[in-house]
């Protein structure tokens, strides 16, 4: 699945970047991929391709995965729209 609409209408397309909105350790995320897992609950895989926690900058490129109504909740920014 390369696109899914939330319960609330907010759309996350693949290839879309995120950032934590918080101050420290924040992450900046893109979406890799949108799935149903065996519980038929929609995940959305995204890869931390950078992280910030004060003046240390790394690029992790690690996986992590979570509900799509946390990825459009507040606790983040969408950073890039997919064009």
């Amino acid at each position: 699945m390369n696109e899914y609409t939330t319960p609330s209408g907010e759309r996350i397309v693949v290839g879309q970047v995120y950032r934590d909105a918080r101050d420290v350790h924040v992450r900046t995320l893109r979406v890799d991929e949108i799935s149903v897992d065996r519980y038929d609950h929609v995940r959305v895989t995204c890869t931390v391709i950078r992280q910030e926690d004060g003046s240390k900058v790394t690029e992790p490129m690690r996986p992590t995965t979570m509900a799509p109504s946390r990825l459009v909740s507040r606790a983040f920014q969408l950073l890039e729209e997919v064009k």
